[in-house]
């Protein structure tokens, strides 16, 4: 049975503002309480993917509901755009979008593929990702 603490644990959860140990606290429990009767708990989790799909569902309708909006609001600047370059842009992105090609850009300048210009990269990656984790 999902309580008021349990439900209380779930919101925070999906909030993901707080630690563990702060949502624990905020419960008045353990965090080994809020392991083992939220976290894995299957009726909580359960509770937790619904409230997930709930929002994210939410957020779908809101978005869609304002897509005829953010159509019409592009299809204005590329007709009022005086730069050709970002009007053509425009234009290629909606054209792609509608044949259903892939609209995401990915560009990588200059990178070798041998072996030196990896570990840089993964130097470099695992150095922010350290310094990511000190936050």
């Amino acid at each position: 049975m999902i309580n008021e603490k349990k439900s209380l644990a779930i919101e925070l959860l999906i909030e993901g503002n707080m630690t563990k140990e702060d949502i624990a606290k905020r419960c008045d429990r353990s965090r080994q309480w809020l392991y083992m009767q939220v976290i894995n708990d299957e009726e909580c989790k359960a509770e937790l993917n619904r409230r997930l799909q709930a929002i994210k569902t939410h957020a779908e309708n809101k978005f869609n509901g304002k897509l005829d909006l953010a159509v019409d609001k592009m299809w204005e600047i590329i007709n009022s755009e005086v730069d050709t370059r970002t009007r053509e842009k425009a234009l290629e992105y909606w054209i792609d979008k509608t044949m259903g090609k892939n609209t995401a850009k990915v560009e990588i300048d200059n990178i070798d593929k041998d072996k030196s210009d990896v570990d840089d990269i993964l130097t470099s990656y695992n150095k922010f990702a350290a310094l990511k984790e000190v936050k």
